[in-house]
């Protein structure tokens, strides 16, 4: 969907703070994922436009889910928020195509700017 954006983040309080941030900036069209095997799943089944992405999940604690994601929609945009702040994760994370990498706890004004260049 054009102006889906899905949340992965195994932590529901996170969860739902971003979707709380995004939901006040105007976004409404949001899906939420705790594991990469649901976001997969979504992934495939809803097309979100945006992902906002933990790199530590339950069941993968790598980039990987990057690319993945990527080859089920090369259009698709990711933004991660993470916990870490070690900049070879970062840099990783930015040559494999992400649109920006935030460190936690996410700025809500820059999220919701973000999501507008995407989005709108």
């Amino acid at each position: 969907m054009k102006d889906l954006i899905m949340l992965v983040e195994d932590l529901s309080f996170t969860r739902i703070q971003l979707k709380n941030i995004l939901k006040s900036g105007g976004f409404e069209n949001i899906c939420e994922a705790a594991d990469a095997k649901t976001a997969l799943l979504l992934a495939k089944e809803r097309r979100p436009r945006l992902v906002v992405l933990d790199i530590t999940l339950p069941d993968r604690e790598d980039l990987s889910l990057i690319g993945e994601l990527k080859s089920i929609d090369p259009e698709i945009e990711i933004v991660i928020c993470s916990a870490t702040s070690q900049q070879v994760v970062i840099d990783q994370a930015m040559k494999l195509g992400i649109r920006k990498f935030f460190t936690k706890p996410v700025d809500a004004a820059e999220l919701q700017a973000i999501a507008e260049k995407i989005i709108r």
